[in-house]
């Protein structure tokens, strides 16, 4: 009679990935990081050609360059959805929307991660609490934006089940990529945080003038 409900089932299957996805799970997983196929991307290309997803059971699949196209757009890569650090990369952006916004004309931060896309969307409406910002939480649950990016996470110590991209922004103006920023000490997530981007796009503005 245990669990022969199909929508206890499901219920039992998201509570199961959503366990597996986060951090405390991390040191049981096997090792399963992989190498990029493409050089990594770099300021004038166009952003790749694939799709991020959007909710869970179906997902909805964004087209990327579709999605930014004609638009100013931070995409910002983070390791994993209920993560710390990734929270506090995101919550940065949460705090400055107004400024990147107002003083910059930036319509939409995406944050990402090679997560599924349920456990992203649960994450940003029940922890990050998004509403009224410039933050929307997309997955890349195959990993293929984030190998098409050149940017994977080949560090043997870190666990995930295809993968985890590394902390980075990039700065996308009508599909064309502005600005790439990786983040390569995990004790400095600060260089790919929200005052950081401020930064870049103060000096673009001033060089423009």
């Amino acid at each position: 009679m245990f669990m022969k409900s199909p929508v206890m089932i499901r219920k039992a299957l998201f509570f199961l990935l959503v366990i597996l996805w986060s951090p405390f799970a991390e040191s049981r997983l096997p090792n399963v990081a992989f190498a990029s196929t493409t050089r990594k991307i770099q300021a004038g290309d166009k952003i790749p050609s694939t799709d991020l997803h959007w909710g869970f059971n179906p997902p909805q699949f964004i087209n990327v360059p579709m999605h930014v196209q004609s638009r100013n757009v931070i995409v910002v890569g983070v390791k994993g959805a209920y993560v710390p650090q990734s929270e506090k990369i995101v919550r940065s952006y949460i705090e400055h929307s107004d400024a990147l916004k107002q003083d910059y004309d930036i319509d939409e931060v995406v944050v990402y991660a090679i997560n599924d896309g349920g456990v992203m969307g649960t994450w940003q409406k029940a922890v990050l609490q998004t509403d009224g910002t410039l933050v929307t939480c997309f997955a890349d649950p195959s990993g293929d934006f984030t190998d098409q990016c050149g940017m994977p996470l080949i560090h043997e110590e870190e666990l995930g089940l295809v993968g985890r991209c590394p902390n980075f922004f990039l700065h996308v103006d009508n599909c064309v990529v502005q600005h790439v920023q990786e983040c390569t000490d995990n004790d400095n997530i600060e260089s790919i945080c929200a005052l950081a981007i401020l930064e870049i796009l103060k000096k673009q503005k001033s060089t423009v003038k």
